[in-house]
């Protein structure tokens, strides 16, 4: 038997060992069902927004003001706050708060109303998170770890492709209620779920503060920072990846207006879309492991970026339904190019001790890139037109893909041995 059969049989022996645990496949189907209504709630609000309130674009982009907003305020404490609370009641409680904040949805809808329970449900959410985090390795052994992470990513990933375009198909035939209503039984659905399960015993932290934690917080990011600023290749990695996050974040701002204002039709071609950007970024990451082993990985980053350039090109300059979908699509193959070898450079050139840190600092910048997007694109689209935003949008990515061709030709020796530095 070769070496890679007896890989391919422990990576299998170790799937069917983690989705025999009972324990976990509770949490995961709780998860997914979750994360599933997740997009068809986000789906119809935007849908109720745009097509039957007639938000603007700068109201459109408020929604994801309103949820960008707790990740980057709340997000970072809510750690210390959940290492001293009981892990179970904490992810039970979350989901049964946000049931009930959805509901608010089915009979309450105006645009505040809105703003106000997507901001409610994003700062319950930044409780859950790092709970069901903490409680991975109280379900699964340490070997297993690392697939039941997988299994949960991939899940995620799943159930963004899929959401979106079921959610278009129901807005269309029963309305965004009908969403509404699902997401919040998905969340009852994961509540009872989880209260099925016993987690191992572990000591909670008693002595944890949230003034200290601000502290450790930010030494952490200043840390963190200063490594990005002494390593070119990982900060011009990162200037790229905020770059493409910022691309990101205005075409999800102004896809339900692109598809009103633009393609003159409605919710089941967002959905699409959304669907699309989706598949893409799969597509992406597995196309730019599959064929990027030849060149180096800046080389990947910067394909991504020329991508992401051509295909918000396309959405600006043809404006079918077609071009739409297609520009989708290359869109989200552009962000899989940008985000998976930019995440193995920052992993491979950081040290291990400081990688933490690293990764938090460069979370933190892309939560913060993601707000500024969210805002400025809302804003000059209401007074320039959600085209002007997109060619913008396009002409600069396409100068940082040439320019960065040229750059990364003359230097990108200097840079890999600068990371050595």
């Amino acid at each position: 038997m070769t070496t890679t059969d007896t890989e391919v049989q422990q990576a299998s022996a170790s799937f069917s060992g983690v989705m025999k645990n009972r324990r976990f496949v509770l949490i995961w189907i709780g998860q997914f069902t979750s994360t599933f209504g997740d997009w068809l709630a986000l789906l119809a609000i935007f849908s109720l927004l745009a097509f039957h309130l007639h938000a603007t674009p700068q109201q459109l982009s408020g929604v994801l003001i309103a949820y960008a907003i707790p990740t980057a305020i709340v997000g970072p404490l809510a750690g210390v706050f959940v290492d001293r609370w009981n892990l179970k009641r904490t992810m039970i409680g979350s989901d049964l708060l946000r049931a009930a904040l959805l509901m608010v949805l089915v009979f309450r809808a105006n645009i505040f109303e809105i703003y106000g329970v997507v901001l409610a449900l994003s700062a319950v959410s930044c409780f859950f998170q790092p709970a069901q985090t903490s409680a991975m390795p109280l379900l699964v052994s340490k070997d297993e770890l690392i697939v039941a992470n997988s299994i949960n990513a991939q899940s995620a990933q799943l159930s963004k492709i899929l959401g979106p375009a079921i959610a278009g198909l129901l807005i269309g035939l029963v309305g965004e209620k009908s969403c509404f209503i699902l997401d919040a039984a998905s969340f009852v659905a994961s509540g009872i779920l989880t209260s099925l399960v016993v987690f191992d015993r572990v000591s909670r932290s008693k002595t944890s503060e949230v003034s200290s934690g601000m502290r450790v917080l930010l030494a952490e990011f200043k840390q963190g920072l200063t490594f990005i600023f002494r390593h070119q290749l990982i900060l011009f990695s990162l200037v790229l990846v905020l770059a493409a996050i910022f691309a990101g974040g205005a075409f999800d701002a102004l896809a339900a207006a692109y598809v009103r204002d633009i393609l003159l039709t409605k919710a089941e071609v967002f959905g699409a879309m959304v669907s699309l950007v989706g598949v893409g970024t799969a597509v992406g990451a597995v196309l730019v492991v599959k064929f990027g082993n030849g060149y180096h990985k800046f080389y990947s980053i910067l394909i991504g970026t020329t991508g992401i350039g051509v295909a918000v090109l396309l959405l600006a300059f043809i404006g079918t339904i077609t071009a739409g979908l297609i520009g989708s699509a290359m869109l989200g193959v552009g962000l899989g190019y940008v985000l998976v070898p930019s995440q193995t450079i920052l992993q491979e050139d950081t040290p291990s001790e400081l990688l933490g840190r690293v990764s938090s600092t460069a979370f933190s910048l892309i939560s913060a890139t993601q707000v500024i997007a969210f805002m400025l694109s809302g804003t000059v689209a209401n007074a320039m037109g959600i085209k002007f935003v997109y060619y913008i949008i396009a002409i600069i990515f396409l100068m940082i893909g040439v320019l960065g061709f040229i750059y990364a030709r003359f230097r990108l020796s200097s840079l890999s041995s600068a990371v050595g530095a």
